[in-house]
């Protein structure tokens, strides 16, 4: 396990590498943390990259959502931002690996070795935390938006921001969260910074679905894979946030429902998951068949949020929920019930119809509701309609397989 760790004493650094003042705070949004647990091989390789003056322009971070990737680009950023120009590259010398080499000696004190750490005093730190460093620019889809997609109009303003000269004289870098939810003209707007980037410039995508991207795109970056994280570094979050100490999920639950992704198992806590994954299980008690009125009063309860986050989490937990249940029904996984009435609903899947019919089923209603999220029917449809209509797709589809 790794944690950010601060370049100075006066901070109680502890022998794990966290500040102590920091513990308060470790579950802040993603740009003001100051301590990201895990993901030590990406730290180190970062580290190297730096000292050896060989920093890429581009970088694609890539791996399961809920994991850190963008608690480490902006971790990422500050690392950079934090040393100013002394280690910044010039785009001519980079070599054919997409490094850069420019003689640069390693550092060889970094606050105990600990990779990717920078003083927390730095003056740009307040700054990043506060939005308002001059050379870091952070683009993300809007959630609340009727497409939940990062336009070209967004784009094309970061590459004018990387195209202009640092305010400090340092590194310009910017981060694009959800990069994959980019349409294709920002996609293609992308392409001219990374063809022709910019001196001391760093563009940061952060993705769950690199697929999504051009293979233009991904050609022309460095790509960083992420993994889920480890049971121990789960356990650190879990103790340290206190996350679990008014839910009915004992610990070992927990680690099974997030499969190493603390940031569901938070969203899940915290954002009205539990009550939301009780809305699914109510409405599949009575499988095979589905009780429409129960199920327009479940509408009913996710239409009282006027805007569109609830609706929003509600079909991609429905989503995650059916995903898990196909790695139940091909093996891949015990099942950890997270509750009595989930093991109902899940026994009379089993007893409906046989794994594989299930899974068939299952892959339908994944695909249809990851559809219904990407195409945002909700923006078209009332709420209620679209909640019925989620659950009379998941009787559907068993139907035909029966």
């Amino acid at each position: 396990m790794s944690l950010i760790d601060f370049e100075d004493d006066e901070y109680g650094v502890d022998e794990a590498g966290a500040s102590s003042s920091d513990q308060d705070n470790l579950f802040e949004s993603p740009r003001t943390q100051n301590r990201l647990i895990g993901h030590l091989a990406q730290k180190k390789l970062i580290q190297d990259l730096f000292d050896k003056g060989q920093m890429p322009h581009a970088w694609i971070l890539k791996g399961p959502s809920g994991i850190g990737k963008e608690t480490f680009a902006f971790q990422f950023s500050k690392f950079l931002l934090s040393k100013g120009a002394k280690h910044s590259h010039k785009v001519e010398e980079q070599s054919m690996f997409g490094g850069l080499d420019l003689g640069v000696e390693p550092e060889t004190d970094t606050s105990n070795n600990i990779p990717m750490s920078y003083d927390l005093k730095h003056p740009a730190i307040d700054r990043i935390h506060s939005s308002g460093h001059g050379d870091l620019l952070f683009l993300d889809v809007d959630d609340s938006s009727a497409r939940q997609e990062i336009k070209v109009d967004q784009v094309r303003d970061a590459v004018r921001f990387l195209q202009k000269t640092s305010s400090e004289g340092g590194w310009r870098i910017v981060i694009i969260n959800s990069a994959d939810a980019m349409n294709s003209s920002a996609q293609n707007a992308l392409l001219k910074v990374l063809e022709e980037p910019p001196s001391n410039t760093v563009l940061i995508l952060v993705t769950s679905a690199v697929s999504r991207m051009l293979p233009t795109i991904r050609s022309r970056c460095r790509v960083l894979d992420f993994d889920k994280l480890s049971d121990p570094d789960m356990k650190e979050l879990i103790a340290t946030s206190n996350i679990l100490e008014d839910s009915d999920i004992d610990l070992n639950k927990a680690l099974a429902f997030a499969e190493g992704r603390f940031g569901y198992l938070r969203s899940f806590i915290e954002d009205q998951g539990f009550e939301l994954f009780n809305y699914i299980l109510e409405g599949l008690s009575s499988f095979p068949k589905i009780d429409r009125h129960a199920v327009f009063n479940i509408g009913q309860k996710i239409n009282a949020d006027r805007n569109n986050n609830r609706i929003n989490r509600f079909l991609r937990l429905f989503e995650w929920w059916c995903e898990n249940l196909i790695k139940h029904f091909v093996g891949i996984r015990s099942y950890t019930f997270i509750t009595d009435e989930e093991r109902s609903v899940v026994e009379a899947l089993e007893n409906y119809c046989e794994s594989e019919k299930a899974v068939e089923a299952l892959m339908n209603i994944c695909e249809k509701l990851n559809q219904m999220h990407r195409d945002n029917s909700w923006a078209s449809l009332d709420k209620q309609t679209l909640v019925l209509n989620a659950f009379i797709n998941f009787e559907n589809e068993f139907k035909k397989v029966k």
